[in-house]
């Protein structure tokens, strides 16, 4: 991803100096000027053929992820326990179609967003401050739970949500605020909720592996602790909160690298 960013603004900057910062009515029209103005016959083709490619790629996947989260989390536990896999089957391509039909609804609506960036930077934000403070609950504490991260996510898209509906505070901001409000009442809600000492679940037959799924943040430390598991998984990235892998030193210092390889490149066009 930080590598398909960097190329995505690369292209941009160029594309900004192939056209001297010229505006545009609507910036989404700048690559569709250069496919058809600049591209030679054939090659405009090919590209605009990887566009459409690339956008059905998308589609679909978000389509089957969406059908896969409604299958698992509201059909299954509420509707029918005991469906079969044809049962199954069947209803994951209903709400595929749903949801289809309210991607394409949705998608008139968001033409009145303005360009893609401007919706990107308009609907996102609404969840990325929720998302973001969960997952730094769940990766960077060791008291992070179950109550907590609901409380987490809930907390940060009521407080987006009254800054996007009720404020006029810039969406480009609804990020900080979510994130830091959604981790401080997850983490306060994970501390009033955690019991004196961790229940951790053993294994119920000799041999049976230990599942982090199946237990809380405070059980997985204990277990470490106790040395029936490991602090690292078999790929060398650690399987508890607190610490943090090599990988995430690296993207960071990519991401300064990034930025200001890119201000330098737009300074030198």
């Amino acid at each position: 991803m930080p590598i398909q960013t960097f190329l995505f603004l690369f292209a941009g900057i160029s594309l900004y100096s192939l056209y001297d910062g010229r505006a545009f009515g609507n910036s989404d029209m700048v690559i569709l000027h250069f496919i058809t103005d600049t591209l030679p016959v054939g090659v405009s083709g090919i590209i605009t053929a990887a566009i459409f490619a690339a956008g059905m790629s998308s589609v679909d996947s978000a389509l089957n992820s969406l059908a896969t989260v409604t299958i698992r989390d509201f059909y299954i536990p509420y509707i029918n326990k005991d469906a079969n896999d044809k049962q199954i089957l069947d209803f994951s391509r209903i709400f595929t179609l749903l949801w289809g039909l309210f991607a394409m609804g949705f998608a008139f609506f968001a033409g009145n967003l303005g360009s893609v960036l401007d919706a990107i930077n308009t609907v996102g934000p609404l969840f990325y401050g929720a998302i973001l403070g969960s997952f730094a609950l769940a990766i960077l504490t060791k008291r992070g739970n179950q109550k907590g991260m609901f409380a987490a996510i809930i907390s940060g898209l009521a407080v987006v949500g009254y800054m996007a509906f009720v404020t006029s505070i810039g969406s480009m901001w609804w990020n900080f605020f979510g994130a830091t409000i959604s981790f401080a009442v997850g983490y306060i809600v994970s501390i009033i909720t955690t019991g004196k000492k961790a229940v951790v679940t053993e294994p119920s037959t000799e041999g049976e592996e230990y599942f982090g799924s199946n237990l809380s943040i405070p059980g997985q430390l204990e277990l470490v602790v106790k040395g029936k598991i490991e602090e690292k998984d078999s790929d060398g990235y650690y399987v508890i909160p607190g610490k943090i892998d090599k990988i995430v030193i690296v993207l960071i210092a990519f991401f300064i690298v990034q930025t200001v390889g890119l201000l330098i490149l737009q300074k030198l066009l």
